[in-house]
C-alpha cells in the first residue's frame, strides 16, 4: 500500500515537472523557418478574376489599346486623339488631340516594339511615330487601306492587304510589293490557279514570319505564306477545304514551329512544324481575335464580349460569355494575369487576379488565371539567406584584420500590395481549364508563410505585353540584356580569369577555406539548383507580348543564374579576405539585380538600344540557302484537290551594300578586368543555353 501510493506520488510529481518545462518552452507555431512555402494542399486561398473598370472621363469611342506592361500603356480614339497612362488606367494623360470635339481623323492600331518605339494609323493611311514613346510625328503612310501591317525594326514594315505582300525598307516611306498570294492546285482533276486575300500577319522574328489567309468561294483553302529572310522572299502552303466561303480572324505563333489560326467561324487551327501541316483544334469554336501572353495563357475576344482561354499552350479551350455594358474595340494581354478591355463610351476595363472577397462596382467576373511559378522566388530567398549568412561570417574577420566590412545587404524585397492586387503565387500546375473559382492543385494560387515579402512581391510584377489591335506585334532587338560584373581587385584578378570555364568542385582558396566553408557549401548548393531551374521557368514563362524582348529577357535571365556560379567561383578562389569582400559585394549587386527581375515573373524589357533603333536592315538580302531550307513546306491536300504548285509570286528586292544588318553591341568599350570577361564569357553560353532551350533564333 505504501509503495503503491509513493508510485502515485511520483507520477504526479513528473507530471508538474513535465508541465512546468512545456510551459517554459515557446510554442512550436511560432518557430519560424529560414524559408516556408506554404502548399496549396494545406492552404486553401480562394481566388477570382475580374475586369474592373478604369473608364475614360468622356464619352469616347476608343479604337485600339496598346499595353507594354502592367501599368504603361496607350489608347487611340476617334477625332485624332491618343492618351497615354503609367498608372495602369487611373490616370491619363494626351499625347495627341484631345478635343472630343475635334474634326480630325481617328486614331487605331497601335502597334509598339517597346516602351519607346510605335506606331500607330491616322485616317486611312497615316503612319504615325514615336521613338521615345512620348512624341509622334507622321513618318510614311501605309500602301492603301490595310487588313494587317507590322514593323520588325525600325526602317522595316511589312503590309498585306487583297494586293498581296508589300514590304518597306525606309520606315514606311515607300513600300514595294514582294509576293502576291496565290497557287495552282487541282480541283477535281482539273488545274485551277487559286487566289487568296492575306489577312493577318506575325513575325516571330526579324526574320522569320508568317502570313494567313483564305480563298474565296466554296473551295474554303487557307493559305499560308511563309519568310525566312526578313520578308524579301516567301512561300505559300496550301489547306483546302478548311472553311467554305469563311475567312481568317486571327493568327498567332508561340515560336517558329508552334501556331494558331482562327477563322471566322470560331475554328482554330494548329501547326506544329512551322506550317507544313495544320489540324483543327475540336471544342474550339468561339469567334474572337487570339493572343498569347506566353507559350501557356492564351486568349481570344470578340466585340460582343464572347471569350475564350487556354492555360495549356493552346491545347483545349474554355469559353464564357461577359457581360461589359459597351461593345468592345480591342483588348492587351501584358501579362497572363493582366489585361485591358477598351470599348465605346470611353470603356475601359482591366482584368486582374484577386481574393474572393476584395469586391468593386460594376466589376466583371471572369475566370482566374494562373500566377507565376513560387518555387523560383523561394529559391532566390534561400540564396539571400546564404549571402547574410556567409556576410556575417566574412565581417568579423576582416575588421579583426583591420579592413573594411562588407556593406552591401541583400534586400528581401518587401512590397506593400495595393487593394486589389494578389500577394501570391501560383502553384505550378496546369490543368485544363473550365472553373472559375481556383481549388487546391488546379488553377489555385498559394502564399508564402515566414516571410512577408515573399508573399507580398510575388505575384504583381510587370512584363512587356503583346500587341493589341488588328493584329499580333513582334518586338525587335539586337542588343542583348547581361548582367554586369564589377571590376574585382587586382589581387583576385587572376583567380577570376577562368572562372567562367570552372565548375563548383574546385577547392576553395585557404583563405576562403579557413574562414567561411560551410558558409560557401550552402551557397554553393542553392546556386546549383536555382541554376538549374531558370532555364526551364524562362522557356515556360517567356512573354509573347513583345515576342523578341521576351526572348532577350529569357537569355537575360538565364544569364544572371549563370553569373551567379561564376562570382561565386571567383569568391571561392579569392587569394585573401580583402579580395572575398570585393567580390561578395560584386555577388550581392548581382543579387539585386535577380531578384528584382524573378520576383514578378518577367520585368519589363529595357528600350531598344540605339543600334536596334537605327539598325538599317533587318535581315539580309534573300539566300538560295535560306530558300531552299522551306522547300519542304507542303499543301495538306484532301479529297478532290491536290497542290500542284506552291511558290508564292515574289517580288525582288535588291540587298545594297548598305543593306546589312549592324550589330554594334560590341562597340562600347571594353572592360579588361577578368570577372567582368568571365561574366561576358558566361552571358555568351547563356545565349547558347537559351537558344537551344527555346528552339528558335535568338537576337545577337
Amino acid at each position: 500500500m505504501v509503495l503503491h501510493r509513493l508510485s502515485g506520488l511520483a507520477f504526479a510529481l513528473a507530471l508538474l515537472t513535465s508541465l512546468a518545462v512545456s510551459a517554459q518552452r515557446p510554442p512550436a507555431r511560432h518557430a519560424r523557418p529560414t524559408i516556408a512555402v506554404k502548399h496549396t494542399a494545406s492552404v486553401a486561398v480562394a481566388y477570382k478574376g475580374i475586369f474592373e473598370p478604369r473608364n475614360y472621363p468622356d464619352d469616347l469611342n476608343l479604337l485600339s489599346v496598346f499595353f507594354v506592361n502592367e501599368n504603361e500603356g496607350w489608347m487611340s480614339a476617334e477625332h485624332g486623339i491618343l492618351v497615354h497612362t503609367i498608372d495602369g488606367g487611373n490616370t491619363w494623360k494626351a499625347q495627341l488631340g484631345g478635343d472630343i470635339n475635334s474634326t480630325e481623323e481617328p486614331i487605331y492600331s497601335l502597334r509598339f516594339l517597346d516602351r519607346s518605339h510605335g506606331w500607330a494609323v491616322q485616317g486611312n493611311a497615316r503612319l504615325l511615330h514615336t521613338r521615345d514613346g512620348q512624341h509622334w510625328l507622321q513618318t510614311g503612310s501605309l500602301p492603301g487601306s490595310p487588313d494587317d501591317w507590322t514593323f520588325t525594326s525600325e526602317r522595316t514594315g511589312i503590309f498585306v492587304d487583297w494586293r498581296g505582300v508589300q514590304l518597306s525598307r525606309d520606315g514606311g516611306r515607300t513600300w514595294r510589293s514582294v509576293a502576291t498570294c496565290s497557287a495552282k492546285l487541282q480541283v477535281q482533276g482539273l488545274v485551277q490557279t487559286v487566289g487568296c486575300q492575306p489577312k493577318r500577319i506575325l513575325f516571330v522574328s526579324q526574320r522569320v514570319g508568317y502570313v494567313a489567309g483564305m480563298s474565296g468561294g466554296d473551295l474554303g483553302a487557307l493559305f499560308i505564306l511563309k519568310t525566312l529572310d526578313g520578308g524579301y522572299t516567301w512561300r505559300v502552303s496550301v489547306i483546302p477545304s478548311v472553311s467554305p466561303w469563311g475567312g481568317v480572324e486571327s493568327l498567332f505563333f508561340l515560336d517558329e514551329k508552334t501556331g494558331f489560326v482562327r477563322l471566322n467561324d470560331g475554328k482554330l487551327w494548329t501547326t506544329r512544324d512551322g506550317g507544313q501541316h495544320w489540324q483543327g483544334i475540336a471544342g474550339t469554336t468561339t469567334p474572337g481575335h487570339l493572343m498569347f501572353a506566353d507559350p501557356e495563357v492564351g486568349w481570344s475576344f470578340n466585340s460582343n464580349g464572347q471569350f475564350s482561354y487556354t492555360i495549356d499552350g493552346g491545347q483545349s479551350w474554355s469559353a464564357r460569355n461577359l457581360q461589359f455594358p459597351a461593345r468592345i474595340a480591342q483588348y492587351s494581354l501584358p501579362r497572363r494575369d493582366i489585361a485591358y478591355v477598351v470599348g465605346e463610351h470611353g470603356m475601359v476595363y482591366r482584368y486582374h487576379v484577386v481574393p474572393q472577397e476584395y469586391e468593386v462596382a460594376n466589376a466583371v467576373q471572369a475566370p482566374p488565371m494562373p500566377g507565376f511559378n513560387v518555387a523560383i522566388n523561394a529559391q532566390i530567398a534561400r540564396i539571400r539567406t546564404d549571402i547574410v549568412a556567409l556576410k556575417a561570417k566574412l565581417n568579423p574577420k576582416l575588421v579583426a584584420a583591420g579592413l573594411p566590412p562588407v556593406t552591401a545587404t541583400p534586400s528581401d524585397g518587401s512590397t506593400t500590395a495595393d487593394a486589389g492586387t494578389v500577394a501570391a503565387q501560383q502553384a505550378d500546375t496546369s490543368t485544363a481549364p473550365g472553373t472559375d473559382t481556383p481549388t487546391s492543385g488546379v488553377n489555385s494560387y498559394e502564399t508564402s508563410a515566414g516571410n512577408s515579402a515573399d508573399a507580398t512581391n510575388s505575384v504583381d510584377g510587370t512584363a512587356p505585353q503583346l500587341p493589341s489591335g488588328d493584329t499580333p506585334n513582334m518586338a525587335s532587338s539586337d542588343n542583348v540584356s547581361t548582367a554586369s560584373a564589377s571590376p574585382a581587385p587586382t589581387d583576385s584578378a587572376a583567380a577570376a580569369s577562368d572562372s567562367a570555364s570552372a565548375d563548383f568542385s574546385q577547392p576553395a582558396s585557404p583563405a576562403v577555406e579557413s574562414c567561411c566553408a560551410a558558409e560557401v557549401n550552402h551557397l554553393q548548393t542553392d546556386v546549383s539548383a536555382f541554376q538549374q531551374q531558370v532555364p526551364a521557368f524562362a522557356t515556360k514563362y517567356r512573354t509573347l507580348n513583345l515576342i523578341l524582348a521576351g526572348m532577350r529577357m529569357a537569355q537575360d535571365m538565364i544569364g544572371k543564374a549563370d553569373a551567379f556560379k561564376t562570382t561565386l567561383i571567383a569568391f571561392k578562389k579569392a587569394p585573401n579576405l580583402q579580395s572575398a569582400a570585393s567580390v561578395l559585394q560584386d555577388f550581392i549587386g548581382k543579387y539585386e539585380g535577380a531578384r528584382q527581375e524573378f520576383a514578378t515573373g518577367f520585368a519589363n524589357p529595357p528600350p531598344l538600344g540605339e543600334a536596334d533603333a537605327t539598325t538599317t536592315a533587318a535581315a539580309a538580302a534573300p539566300t538560295t540557302a535560306a530558300i531552299a531550307a522551306d522547300a519542304s513546306t507542303t499543301p495538306v491536300a484532301s479529297e478532290g484537290v491536290a497542290a500542284i504548285q506552291t511558290s508564292a509570286t515574289a517580288g525582288s528586292v535588291p540587298a545594297t551594300g548598305s543593306q546589312t544588318q549592324t550589330d554594334q553591341s560590341q562597340s562600347s568599350p571594353s572592360n579588361n578586368d577578368p570577372v567582368t570577361q568571365s561574366a561576358d564569357k558566361t552571358i555568351q553560353k547563356a545565349k547558347d543555353k537559351v537558344k537551344k532551350t527555346l528552339g528558335g533564333w535568338i537576337p545577337h
